[in-house]
């Protein structure tokens, strides 16, 4: 039951198979729904289908890559800032984008909770792709 048209959604097995953890569109976030940025990392469990949404994901992000711990315990995930005043916009255009945006890499419990900057980047545009997938060995 997945929210965002195929090719936008990253998705990651437990490292013991019994959990997913992706990133799905949002349609109750209208404005960046609107324009396929309401990207939110969840987690799936395979046996009951039963999916929740990572605890304390900033409402004003959009998920761009997610990774397990080697012992599942963990989780990390990339996003990006949203502006809500381009977002409410009908269409962006060139004169708008050129805002400074922030990407960040977090670490979290696999609940999402305990969140942890471990990285943070600055852009010039905010179509600037900062931080994208990401893995953990």
């Amino acid at each position: 039951d997945l929210k965002t048209p195929p090719g936008f959604i990253v998705g990651r097995f437990s490292p013991d198979g019994k959990r997913v953890l992706f990133t799905d569109g949002d349609p109750a976030r209208k404005d960046a729904h609107k324009w396929g940025k309401s990207h939110r990392p969840y987690v799936l469990d395979v046996a009951t289908g039963t999916r929740e949404p990572l605890a304390d994901f900033p409402e004003n992000g959009q998920a761009l890559g997610v990774a397990w711990s080697p012992d599942g315990r963990k989780v990390a995930y990339t996003w990006s800032q949203l502006h809500a005043d381009i977002l409410a916009q009908d269409t962006i255009t060139a004169d708008v984008i050129h805002q400074e945006t922030e990407g960040f890499l977090m670490v979290a419990d696999a609940d999402g909770r305990n969140a942890r900057t471990v990285a943070s980047v600055k852009g010039r545009a905010y179509m600037d792709r900062l931080f994208g997938a990401v893995d953990w060995r």
